[in-house]
């Protein structure tokens, strides 16, 4: 379940817009590529942050605590 550098995923818009699921914006997915991974801290305050390039734009954009906050707002990219 772990991401690598490569890995195609989608991201929703609710990691930088107000989004939810019974709100006025509705939750849209944008493909992206995994381009670095990283981690911080030590023991159990460990976290990951990854940055990726959204397909669409090719803008690029950090995503903190991708496995521990974070972990909603993304998923696989359907193949």
């Amino acid at each position: 379940m772990k991401l690598k550098v490569g890995d195609r995923i989608e991201v929703s818009n609710a990691l930088w817009e107000w989004v939810q699921d019974d709100g006025p914006c509705s939750r849209q997915w944008f493909a992206c590529t995994v381009l670095k991974i990283s981690e911080t801290g030590s023991g159990e305050d460990t976290f990951t942050s990854c940055i990726i390039r959204l397909l669409n734009t090719g803008m690029e954009y950090e995503i903190q605590g991708i496995y521990q906050w974070n972990r909603y707002y993304w998923r696989w990219m359907q193949q």
